[in-house]
């Protein structure tokens, strides 16, 4: 009866590798047909699009995987036996179907950009993203230990127990929140393959818009390769500190190419002081304020919705608050990250604005830019440029922005026409 239920975890969790495997194939006939049929298109477009359709469907059939994997819990719980062979099948389950997507991807990126389905499967920036995990969980439960300690040290008992092990917990986190922002410039050079931008002139046009901003030049590195395939460039770090810490910014080798031409310096420019903006206006300790403070009260809803919980099944008494209470923490975890996105999207205007009114940069180049980048980024990402950005996405709609600065780039017009008849 035991090996019968196994097999049958076994079987269930074939299911959506199966599936995946039959769509595969279905789906290299497909794209097969459709080159065969649409010469005209541009590469770089159709190869955005194969890429989004598989990646959907890997995230298709990995939520079909968990779907199962939680709806066989109660075969799972029959022994110990049952419970580890259910996990170590759906984990290989989710591993097969990601080497199946990952081999499939690559018939559908540049060679060069391919490298191994093991490097693909497990790259090194998994390793440091699950050490910067490792990092913040060690802070707070060293942290709640430590709390906990010093209620055994002082024997305190009832409420004053409780006072001190919260107050650990809330002192733990906001420091392993606060370490995860300050060491992501190390963090990220470990994730990220990068170098240090070695191009004099790059590296002067860079400095000056940071000394136009009267702010201590970061760390300029250029993304490299395909390691980040959109076109971007963003800060990471808090002002001020150094070695490992030193906050850098990042350039993906789109905008160091289109710099190099000599047609885009202008635009170039108008982008940097946007972060330099960025960096004047404070916007990460910002946006860690706030994720500090949402995180806090959604762990506090969190924590009483378990008590609650907890209460009734000791009462053995039925009683919907629970679910309520569920519900309201996973109300506040979705209001959280709206707030996330509403501050984020703001920071992006006032940066914009910010740079052109109080940095000098060009009102017609960061429009320019906008719209370049948006173009180079609707292909990597198969959209259409000027489309909304996702649900959750931290930047306003191309559009959108270009419409908040369309009063500067008036100004801008009609300061040149002015200078163009006094000339």
């Amino acid at each position: 009866m035991e090996l019968k239920s196994i097999l049958g975890l076994l079987i269930a969790a074939a299911i959506p590798v199966v599936m995946f495997a039959l769509w595969a194939e279905y789906f290299r006939n497909e794209a097969s047909e459709e080159n065969d049929t649409t010469g005209g298109r541009d590469p770089d477009e159709v190869t955005a699009e194969h890429l989004t359709r598989i990646r959907l469907a890997g995230l298709i059939s990995t939520s079909l995987q968990l779907v199962i994997f939680l709806s066989t819990g109660s075969i799972r719980e029959v022994s110990p036996a049952h419970s580890i062979a259910g996990l170590v099948v759906t984990l290989a389950a989710l591993v097969a179907q990601r080497v199946l997507q990952i081999q499939l991807e690559r018939e559908y990126y540049p060679k060069d950009e391919r490298g191994s389905v093991a490097q693909q499967l497990f790259p090194s920036g998994m390793f440091w993203a699950f050490a910067g995990i490792l990092i913040y969980m060690g802070i707070l439960s060293g942290t709640v230990f430590a709390a906990a300690a010093a209620v055994a040290i002082f024997k305190l008992e009832g409420m004053s127990a409780i006072g001190v092990i919260g107050a650990g917990g809330v002192l733990g986190y906001s420091l392993a929140l606060a370490s995860n922002f300050a060491i992501s410039p190390w963090l990220m050079r470990k994730m990220i393959p990068s170098r240090e931008v070695q191009d004099p002139r790059l590296i002067a046009a860079l400095s000056r818009c940071f000394q136009v901003g009267g702010v201590a030049a970061p760390e300029f590195r250029e993304i490299s390769g395909g390691a980040v395939r959109s076109v971007n460039a963003w800060m990471t770090g808090f002002p001020g500190l150094q070695g490992q810490l030193r906050p850098v910014l990042w350039l993906t080798p789109r905008l160091v190419e289109e710099f190099q031409k000599g047609d885009f310096t202008r635009e170039f420019e108008a982008i940097i002081l946007h972060e330099v903006a960025h960096m004047k206006l404070r916007h990460l300790a910002r946006r860690f304020l706030l994720a500090w403070a949402m995180s806090l009260a959604v762990l506090a809803v969190m924590a009483g919705s378990l008590a609650v919980n907890a209460y009734y099944r000791s009462q053995q008494s039925a009683s919907m608050l629970p679910v309520f209470s569920l519900a309201a923490a996973a109300a506040l975890i979705w209001a959280s990250l709206r707030l996330a996105q509403r501050q984020a999207r703001a920071q992006e205007l006032e940066a914009d604005s910010f740079a052109v009114r109080e940095l000098g940069a060009s009102a017609s180049g960061l429009v320019s830019a906008l719209q370049k980048i948006d173009a180079w980024n609707a292909v990597v990402e198969g959209r259409k440029p000027g489309e909304a950005a996702p649900s959750l996405g931290s930047h306003p709609a191309t559009p959108d922005r270009i419409a908040a600065l369309q009063p500067m780039l008036e100004i801008e017009k009609s300061s040149a026409e002015s200078e163009k008849k006094a000339a």
